[in-house]
């Protein structure tokens, strides 16, 4: 959140990660135990991707911190979720995915040719 002022820079105000959180669920019409439990509907991850995309944004909160605010989920998955989210603003396609597409696609390849499909 940005707040201008007349004839000067404007300054950065500081919210909490409570704040984003609700505005995050209210978007995605979800709740707040939903966004911190440990379903990992699609819905879901992409309001916690969302989320913690914009506390890096907007807070001084780390890594740590978000994950134990967030269900108590570990840094690397904060830190992985951010990532994935940055891949899908841009509009590429992530490393990560690109691989598991790559392995499926070769799989079922294999699969096809011994008959198995």
């Amino acid at each position: 959140m940005v707040i201008a002022t007349k004839g000067a820079e404007p300054k950065k105000v500081m919210i909490n990660f409570a704040e984003i959180k609700r505005e995050v669920c209210k978007k995605y019409s979800i709740t707040l135990e939903q966004f911190d439990g440990r379903d990992r509907g699609r819905l879901f991850c992409k309001a916690r991707k969302l989320a913690w995309w914009r506390a890096r944004q907007e807070t001084t909160a780390s890594l740590p911190q978000l994950g134990r605010w967030s269900g108590n989920r570990d840094h690397t998955t904060v830190y992985h979720g951010i990532c994935m989210f940055e891949y899908a603003r841009k509009g590429e396609e992530s490393p990560v995915t690109k691989r598991k597409r790559i392995y499926a696609k070769k799989s079922w390849q294999e699969k096809k040719d011994r008959g198995e499909i």
